[in-house]
């Protein structure tokens, strides 16, 4: 069945579109947007407090350098200018690559070509991507996410690839001063011609000498390509340049597109601007140089350059696309390699601006509007083609598209969209319209359910979708849940899904007119049940490496102190009985507690702030502390990880290399420290280790200091003081009773864990865990 569309959000971006494909989704799960002035970066987040229906995201822009080639190749065009015929100059002028800083001319703006995203897994093993993007300059630029200390997002130039080409070339440069002026102008134009790029595409990523590796290919003119493999050592981005291959039958490359086929291996697409099309064989890309050939020409004539190229993977067969405006040229391959069909197919004349596929569906976005999905199958070797309108309910008259994505469930779909008429422009400005919409086929609810992954890593397009459809639609996000779920059999991903999905009840409930019922358990009781789960599982894995005889850092045994104290308190606070959950989880608890009230934990450490001792979840005063969410320890200078998407935080000794947040299951961001910064940050915290925090609040709040107790009842006696009671307790002044609940927990243990099973579940908890 065909995607059915519905507008759900939408904003404007300063700029406008020029080129067609402008926008792409990483595997990060993030979109650019490429227009004249630099190209704008949009990540989904999970504010799912969010009351309004407006798509919650965060907005990068990134201007691109103004690094020209035509600038760095010693040939200064303003020396001999002025001596250049006519024809000559007239012809250079056009280019911008030769001529971008002429003397008494206004100087090109660098914009945005080509941009995309490199696969997952390059940058510290982790799931973050690359983004390498080519400028009208010529300069291809690979850029790379990080956060400060400052928790600010920043997009690095890491690596100029043009400029790499230029230091490996200049070597080569002839002597070129003492030239005629046009010699010297051909001379500068073959400079400019072999480093700069005209279009470029990622590999797959790969292992090498143990790091993650891969290889970008630069189509440049006159069928030449170049490959280089990108790198991260440390926190710099290297290459190595492998090969640079020359084809006999290609003019200027348009388009390329790889296609893997083992780890090392694959087939290098290939489309020129005369619209030919070839397939070259590309081997050892984990070695030192790789090899290209087995060249293979599918399409010789030339007619119209070719836009974009694509693979799809059926069962028995690869389809090779390649966009040629409104026509798509498909070429159906057998598992070995060898052409089996060919087909032309026309969009109804419709310029193709988006593409997508998936495995055997193509959607093809057209210039004005029309949304089609193409359905490919391949048999008795003949390419079969159906073909299928998708409804898109919005009304884009006076607007052209220029591109579209769809997220990793397919529930959301991003547009962008140009004005073509003067009455579309605000006040003669140029704008770029983001649009937002929901796939009505699909159910957001349905999906979550349906997760058998284990992870909620990718389906936070579904949460976001169905926040935005509840307040739309007011109503809940539950509905069609079954009532009686029995939170004690549930998984631990399904408990965090249960407790986002509370989350948007308890935001969308402000709006919702009339409630009849509320079938679905508070946000807070939630949030207990999967932190219980969480550190049921740390605390078993300490536990595991402790009796295995691994040594545990006075950091981990700090951990597992306060981690204990945590279940202690879930028990101690009726959370299992107001939740309703009975033997697994008491079983659970139950087993870990009997084990660590057996251990002897170090001295707990104490608080910087008030000089306390860390005990629980918070400080005992108590005062707000943030605290690492693998751990439970509080952080008090810069955190080692962040996660963008909730914002918890990990502890610098947590020993963690990849973290993945425990909530959301998305990779955390590292910070990123300055040297000038860290230092500093050493010395604050060598400052702390040495001074002494005397608190006089908790003297007043925690301590038995008689004095202070005398000093009260003598201000009470000379002063009007009122004297409010707030708690039943008619005794004298003993102790107070956050003290005395910590020594009853402290002293907490399980007389038999093989007694678990006849627990009281549904009576007295304190009596179903305690002596």
């Amino acid at each position: 069945m065909p995607a059915n569309l519905r507008l759900l959000d939408s904003f404007k971006l300063t700029g406008h579109l020029e080129t067609n494909f402008a926008c792409a989704l990483s595997e990060d799960e993030r979109v650019f947007v490429t227009s004249d002035i630099g190209i704008y970066i949009i990540k989904q987040t999970l504010n799912l407090s969010d009351v309004w229906p407006c798509y919650s995201c965060q907005k990068y822009f990134l201007k691109p350098s103004d690094y020209a080639v035509c600038d760095n190749v010693d040939i200064d065009l303003n020396s001999f200018v002025h001596q250049l015929p006519k024809d000559i100059l007239s012809e250079s002028a056009l280019c911008v690559g030769l001529t971008q800083n002429l003397n008494c001319a206004t100087p090109v703006i660098p914009s945005v070509l080509t941009a995309e995203w490199s696969a997952a897994n390059l940058i510290n093993d982790n799931v973050g991507c690359l983004l390498g993007l080519l400028t009208n300059l010529g300069s291809m630029e690979l850029y790379m996410r990080t956060v400060s200390e400052s928790n600010q997002t920043e997009y690095q130039l890491v690596l100029n690839l043009s400029d790499e080409i230029l230091n490996r070339r200049k070597k080569d440069f002839v002597y070129s001063n003492k030239l005629p002026a046009a010699q010297k102008m051909r001379e500068l134009k073959k400079r400019v011609e072999y480093i700069s790029p005209l279009t470029f595409t990622w590999s797959h990523t790969f292992k090498h000498n143990g790091r993650s590796c891969a290889c970008i290919f630069l189509g440049h003119y006159y069928g030449n390509i170049s490959v280089w493999r990108i790198y991260q050592f440390e926190n710099v981005v290297k290459c190595d340049f492998l090969h640079r291959y020359a084809s006999d039958s290609l003019s200027n490359i348009s388009s390329l597109c790889w296609h893997p086929t083992s780890a090392h291996t694959g087939a290098l697409c290939v489309g020129d601007s005369a619209g030919r099309v070839a397939v070259l064989r590309v081997d050892d890309l984990d070695k030192t140089e790789c090899s290209i050939g087995s060249e293979t020409v599918f399409y010789s004539d030339t007619d119209k350059k070719i836009d974009k190229l694509t693979v799809m993977n059926l069962e028995t067969h690869s389809i090779l696309v390649a966009v040629k405006q409104s026509h798509l040229l498909l070429y159906a391959l057998d598992l070995g390699g060898h052409l089996c069909d060919f087909t032309v197919h026309n969009v109804h004349n419709y310029y193709i601006t988006g593409l997508n596929q998936d495995n055997n569906v193509i959607q093809v976005l057209t210039f004005t509007g029309p949304f089609k999905q193409l359905i490919l199958s391949v048999n008795a070797n003949k390419i079969e083609i159906t073909e299928q309108e998708i409804a898109v309910k919005s009304e884009i008259s006076g607007y052209i598209t220029h591109g579209f994505t769809v997220s990793h469930n397919r529930v959301l779909y991003c547009m962008v969209f140009g004005p073509c008429r003067l009455q579309n422009s605000i006040k003669g400005k140029q704008f770029i319209n983001f649009l937002l919409f929901h796939d009505t086929n699909l159910n957001p609810l349905k999906l979550l359910k349906e997760n058998r992954s284990g992870s909620l890593r990718t389906f936070r397009d579904c949460f976001e979708a169905l926040r935005l459809i509840c307040v739309k639609e007011q109503r809940f996000p539950w509905l069609g849940l079954d009532y009686n779920i029995d939170l004690d059999k549930e998984s631990l991903v399904e408990l965090k899904t249960l407790r986002l999905l509370a989350k948007i009840s308890e935001t969308v409930f402000s709006v919702i007119k009339r409630v009849v019922s509320y079938d679905i358990k508070p946000f807070i009781l939630l949030h207990y049940l999967v932190d219980t789960k969480l550190v049921l599982q740390r605390l078993a894995q300490l536990l595991k490496d402790c009796a295995d005889g691994k040594h545990l850092t006075v950091f981990q045994l700090r951990s597992m102190d306060v981690q204990v104290f945590f279940l202690k308190e879930v028990v101690n606070n009726g959370i299992l009985l107001k939740t309703q959950v009975g033997k697994n989880f008491i079983r659970e608890i139950s087993h870990i507690l009997a084990i660590a009230n057996d251990l002897v934990f170090p001295e707990a450490e104490e608080c910087k702030f008030c000089g306390e001792k860390i005990l629980g979840i918070t400080c005992l005063p108590p005062h707000a502390d943030s605290r690492c969410v693998f751990t439970m320890m509080p952080i008090f200078f810069t955190p080692a990880f962040q996660c963008q998407i909730c914002q918890t935080l990990v502890h610098n000794e947590a020993d963690i290399q990849m973290a993945i947040c425990p909530y959301c299951d998305y990779p955390m961001d590292k910070i990123s420290i300055r040297p000038s910064i860290e230092r500093r940050i050493s010395d604050i915290e060598a400052d702390f280790k040495d001074s002494l925090v005397d608190s006089r609040c908790a003297s007043d709040c925690i301590r038995d200091n008689k004095d202070v107790i005398s000093e009260l009842y003598a201000d009470i006696e000379h002063n009007d003081f009122a004297v409010v009671r707030v708690s039943d307790d008619e005794d004298d002044y003993s102790e107070s009773d956050l003290k005395t609940m910590y020594f009853k927990l402290a002293n907490l243990s399980v007389a038999d864990v093989a007694n678990a099973d006849s627990l009281d579940v549904n009576g007295d908890t304190d009596k179903a865990v305690s002596r």
